[in-house]
């Protein structure tokens, strides 16, 4: 009901926003649809997201409640800033290109990022998020990532996943410092954790399966 609610004053309010995201997914799906299997994200580099990012993510709507709930806890009462995006919400940032810090940017990523998780399957919301996701310089993107990181697609290991990922939240710069590299390798060893903790056995299954049933259809145009 609730969700049902948010939906429609997401429309409502977001109304041409909303267009302009759809003409974007629109066009991205073309695209990973196009791709070759092996220039896909695999469903282990899916996984490593979804522990390390938002592992309530095949549970929600769009938007963490309880991710929420936490951050602004811990902003207010121990003035630690922390993020509660989901990968909706990344990947809503993603393609309206809008990056900077204002409660009004948040709001309109909240909301579409509630109707783009009921117009788009689950596994295919992860799949396009890692595909046009910033890994670091020379790596805009799944495919120039693997290329410049000698990774291979249809052979990706766990901790090649897992590094990968990391380079979501500290993005590889043109010259490497070792307090960047630090944190990558860091960054890993959690991921690796975390997906030890909410990916194994039927879990992992799981994903597998949802991955192997979402489709990346030719949408509409809206």
């Amino acid at each position: 009901m609730f969700s049902w609610f948010m939906s429609r004053v997401a429309i409502l309010v977001y109304a041409s926003e909303w267009l302009g995201v759809q003409r974007q997914l629109h066009h991205l799906r073309l695209e990973l649809k196009s791709m070759k299997e092996f220039e896909r994200p695999p469903h282990i580099l899916q996984a490593m997201l979804v522990s390390g990012e938002d592992h309530r993510f095949y549970s929600h709507y769009g938007i963490d409640l309880i991710a929420v709930c936490r951050a602004l806890w811990r902003t207010l009462a121990c003035r630690r800033r922390e993020g509660a995006s989901t990968v909706e919400m990344q990947l809503v940032r993603v393609l309206t290109g809008h990056y900077e810090k204002s409660l009004s940017r948040k709001c309109k990523e909240v909301f579409l990022a509630i109707l783009l998780s009921k117009s788009v399957p689950k596994a295919e919301i992860a799949s396009l998020y890692l595909f046009v996701a910033y890994y670091g310089t020379g790596m805009e993107g799944f495919v120039r990532a693997i290329c410049k990181l000698h990774i291979q697609q249809c052979v990706m290991t766990k901790r090649q996943a897992a590094s990968l990922a990391a380079r979501l939240k500290y993005p590889e710069p043109k010259s490497m410092s070792d307090r960047r590299r630090h944190q990558i390798n860091s960054r890993t060893e959690y991921l690796m954790l975390r997906y030890a903790k909410y990916f194994d056995g039927k879990r992992s299954q799981r994903l597998i399966r949802q991955e192997s049933y979402a489709t990346i259809s030719s949408p509409q145009h809206p």
